[in-house]
């Protein structure tokens, strides 16, 4: 037999309000949301129907999502009724964000006590547009004082100002950020949780995700109304699509009036726009659900609430978590609607919302059994076919609380947030909150961290500071990282073997060991020796020692690798490293006073220099050290010891061995929380960003495929606090970051429009084309507006980096443009396109033509700073691309007329780059590439598109 939820007779019936509540939903709707829907809500303009500068001026006037916004948000120790009650401490960080570069807030709430607490980090909801700290203060006051827990609120970057995926990466590093920042604030980084609501609950899923790849073990991820799936919400039609048909929810409650699918289309137009909508759709980070790989996720706890769109999609993603082995339980809140949560005002809000500033839960009282009402309800007692009948039995089920203990690996007796004395009182300190204050989840029987050696055991080479080097130990490989992770780990985390030291660096989902040899080989010293003595033979230690400070004032700035606190001597170092070091600053001793007489008529010969350090790491190959990679990344920066004959084969090969060397040093990894001191993870990331940058750009210049794939690199681009206080004071930093940006511009471009499958797939397909270079250039164009900041603020520098950078975004422009263009290369498709095709045809040339102009204005302008600074190698043949890209327009015009502007363009490029190469080698090479097709007759070296069409 089929009952109401709730006595009819207790349901008011408003008269007189915009948005009435349906009528057949009034007896299944909890009586006290109703009553608060018709008092406060059903008044109010919706949202949806303006635009997001309106609705923040007064949110109050356009949602009831937010009643307790009762005044302007301003952070402030008094904490009133709509803040909720009042912690022990409060402060406020800013802190560095990376995608896109800036800075956000967070709140920290601290508890009573004497800590390290746990930590649980919250991302409050409001569609990615909407929400600040203000939004759920009184949530993370509430459940700092109940649990004793330190709570993160997270104040990350809204739409549309910050569209997909910023708001996710700002939330990913402000986790990293506390993580980094354990101890200064006083919270135990082994037992953090994450959690949210709506949006918040989304970005809980991906987080997830994110911290599960990083090797993070999270202890809970607390997911509250998710939505994990919005291919249904950008089809079409929504409801009627073949997604949507997986989620009824999304058809019932598509007109609710306190949030439909109308208002689901306004926060999704903002935060993922049309122009990037096409591959959002498709993208696991907008839609959790895409997710390849669910397995070995953190413990996940996920509320929905009866009347909600979303309900079923979070369902699902339930589903896909527990058939992949995961840890689980849900709770669905009957007669609620998607954002009940957030109703906490004491005079506006819901019993079940609100967490009352004068309850007090003991947590050292043995609890009553649970007492579960039909407000809160475990979700394997809904299905679908009730919901469709929208006349739903009677939702009620009582969990077995061993049940639930064994769920949440908890010891029989343990208190669980269930049981707490007020269930309907206490949503917020839903089930499974407070596991992470007491008791970790074991994946693991066996802690190999806990371990100590027994008595008499080996002395680790490490700590007798014998000569080692350290290379990674795969996942795939011989040695299996799950089985090694249960050695008996000593406290420096080393287990010891006669020649053979196994150091741990992570434990749980990634284990991470790095195996280290004795380096006692009397052959190697030897090998130095004579290294040494060639090198002294070209660079006299006194001449090294003035070559080493034009280093860090010329090059360190563009290629950051040898840290300042590991200043190379010229008598003590490897001497292969000092030979790449003296080999890229040769060009700058006319700015020493004494190297500029002393080698003014006996320079050091380049090229033997260049010979002596590749020739002696490739005879250590055997031996990898960072000093071989840094030695290998400043030879592959440096000029060519031939300027107008590169060699590029060796360089390409050497890539190969800086991304090799790179991998069996572990820098693919994120070393921020490995047991290793400060300065060895700062210089790995450093050199890890370093790799990253001159793969791609390697791979562009060289017109080869990168050898990084971006899923298997973790280690996070630099940020603000990754460099010295010293190097803050420069624009330094700020050129870094920006150039890290420019590469991860620049691998999209490669991947997405020059990998052998792109090329076959849109070489004549103008609109997959245009679509996809659209989402890049849009992404430029926001780097470029940045890059012009930097540019004009490093003007007043010494030393003036921007050059490269600059450069960096000329080239991605002009790649941008030759895929435009590759479609269209062939007569007969040019000469049958439609109006529409010639139309777009001709608007592609225009701009290329545009991106050779101001490619042509930037090199007519070079500032003296760029000329007389460090030009890494791959800029050689960036600049090449300028001359040929206005060739390709002269060879492919349509008309004679079209045909001279471009021998016009193509002469201003050649006369450009010959007046700037008197100064500047690097585009000597530029220029003799041009020049030889003008040696050998342009009509002898090409057939231009009027001449072919001519022979048909």
């Amino acid at each position: 037999k089929r009952m109401t939820r709730f006595p009819p007779s207790t349901v008011p019936r408003a008269t007189g309000i915009t948005h009435q509540i349906p009528k057949q939903w009034l007896d299944k709707l909890d009586p006290e949301w109703v009553e608060m829907w018709n008092a406060h809500g059903g008044r109010h303009r919706q949202a949806e129907e303006v635009g997001i500068e309106e609705v923040r001026i007064d949110p109050a006037a356009y949602s009831f999502t937010y009643p307790t916004w009762t005044g302007e948000c301003k952070f402030s120790f008094a904490a009133d009724l709509a803040a909720g009650p009042k912690v022990h401490q409060e402060n406020e960080f800013d802190i560095p964000v990376t995608k896109p570069d800036g800075q956000i807030k967070i709140r920290l709430y601290t508890p009573e006590g004497t800590g390290p607490f746990p930590v649980h980090l919250n991302y409050h909801g409001g569609g990615w547009i909407l929400g600040d700290l203000h939004s759920e203060a009184a949530w993370c006051r509430s459940v700092c004082n109940k649990v004793g827990i330190v709570v993160v609120d997270v104040d990350y970057r809204l739409a549309p100002e910050f569209v997909f995926p910023a708001a996710i990466y700002d939330s990913w590093d402000a986790m990293r950020w506390v993580l980094t920042h354990g101890e200064e604030l006083n919270v135990d980084t082994n037992r953090i949780s994450i959690g949210g609501l709506s949006a918040g609950g989304h970005m809980s899923a991906v987080l997830s995700h994110m911290a599960r790849d990083a090797g993070l073990e999270l202890k809970l991820a607390l997911m509250i109304v998710p939505s994990t799936d919005f291919r249904w919400l950008i089809a079409a039609e929504p409801v009627r699509s073949d997604v949507a048909k997986r989620y009824p929810s999304t058809a019932l409650y598509k007109d609710a009036p306190w949030g439909g699918l109308k208002r689901e289309q306004w926060f999704l137009d903002y935060w993922i726009p049309k122009a990037i909508r096409d591959n959002a759709c498709v993208d696991w980070m907008a839609s959790p659900m895409l997710a390849e790989d669910f397995e070995n996720l953190p413990p996940t706890h996920i509320i929905t609430a009866e009347f909600d769109i979303c309900r079923d999609e979070a369902h699902r993603y339930a589903e896909l978590l527990t058939q992949s082995g995961n840890k689980v339980t849900q709770k669905c809140y009957t007669g609620m609607p998607h954002a009940f949560g957030h109703y906490t005002d004491p005079q506006k809000g819901l019993t079940v919302s609100h967490v009352s500033p004068d309850e007090v839960i003991d947590l050292s009282l043995g609890p009553a059994a649970p007492n579960m009402t039909s407000r809160q309800t475990d979700t394997s007692s809904l299905n679908n076919a009730q919901f469709e009948t929208q006349e739903p039995e009677l939702l009620v089920h009582d969990f077995e609380l061993n049940d639930i203990q064994n769920l949440n690996g908890l010891a029989p007796g343990a208190l669980l947030p269930g049981e707490l004395n007020d269930a309907q009182g206490d949503f917020w300190l839903d089930q499974a909150m407070m596991d992470i204050d007491m008791q970790a989840y074991n994946y693991i029987n066996t802690s190999p961290d806990a371990a100590v050696l027994p008595q008499g055991a080996l002395q680790s080479p490490i700590a007798t500071q014998q000569e080692m080097f350290r290379i990674v130990c795969g996942l795939t490989g011989d040695m299996d990282p799950y089985v090694m992770q249960r050695y008996n780990f000593g406290p420096d985390n080393n287990f010891v073997f006669k020649r053979l030291t196994v150091q741990s660096m992570s434990q749980g989902i990634h284990p991470v060991q790095l195996l280290a040899y004795n380096q006692s080989e009397e052959s190697a010293k030897s090998d130095d020796e004579t290294t040494r003595e060639l090198l002294e033979g070209l660079v006299s230690p006194d001449v090294g020692t003035r070559l080493i400070p034009l280093y860090y004032k010329y090059v360190y700035p563009l290629v950051p690798v040898i840290p300042v606190t590991d200043t190379p001597e010229p008598k003590q170092s490897d001497a292969f490293l000092l030979a790449a070091i003296y080999l890229t600053t040769l060009r700058f001793a006319d700015f020493d006073d004494y190297l500029s007489v002393q080698i003014a008529y006996d320079l050091p010969d380049a090229e033997r220099l260049w010979h002596l350090a590749l020739t002696t790491i490739q005879q250590r190959l055997h031996r990898p050290d960072f000093a071989m990679l840094q030695t290998v990344i400043l030879l592959l920066v440096a000029p060519s010891p031939k300027p107008l004959m590169p060699d590029y084969s060796t360089k390409w090969s050497l890539g190969g061995t800086m991304v090799t060397v790179a991998q069996t040093l572990g820098l693919q990894f994120d070393p921020s929380l490995w047991p290793i001191s400060t300065a060895e993870i700062d210089l790995r990331k450093r050199l890890s960003w370093t790799v990253e940058m001159i793969d791609v750009w390697h791979s562009a210049a060289l017109g080869r495929t990168c050898l990084i794939r971006e899923d298997d690199w973790l280690c996070p681009g630099p940020t603000v606090t990754d460099f010295l206080e010293s190097e803050s004071q420069t624009t330094m930093p700020k050129h870094v970051m920006h150039m890290y940006k420019l590469t991860m511009i620049m691998r999209q471009v490669l991947t997405t429009l020059y990998s052998l499958r792109a090329v076959q797939d849109l070489a004549t397909d103008y609109d997959a084309t245009l679509r996809k270079v659209q989402v890049l250039m849009e992404e430029l164009n926001q780097w470029s507006s940045l890059a012009l900041e930097i540019e004009a603020e490093a003007r007043s520098q010494d030393i003036n980096l921007s050059g490269p950078l600059m450069l960096g975004g000329h080239y991605v422009k002009v790649l941008l443009f030759r895929a435009i263009l590759r479609p269209f290369q062939t007569v007969s498709r040019v000469s049958s396109m439609a109006a529409r095709e010639a139309e777009a045809y001709r608007l592609s040339r225009a701009g290329a033509k545009a991106c050779v102009t101001s490619f042509v204005a930037f090199t007519t302008d070079l500032k003296s700073g760029w000329v007389h600074g460090f030009w890494p190698f791959w800029c050689t043949l960036a600049w090449s691309t300028l001359c040929n890209l206005a060739l390709l327009l002269y060879v492919t015009a349509n008309s004679a007329e079209e045909a001279q502007e471009c021998q016009l363009l193509l002469d201003r490029a050649r006369k450009a780059v010959r007046l700037q190469s008197k100064s500047l080698d690097v585009l000597r090479f530029s220029l003799l590439r041009i020049d030889s097709i003008f040696w050998k007759g342009l009509d002898n070296v090409l057939t231009t598109r009027l001449q072919q069409s001519r022979q048909i």
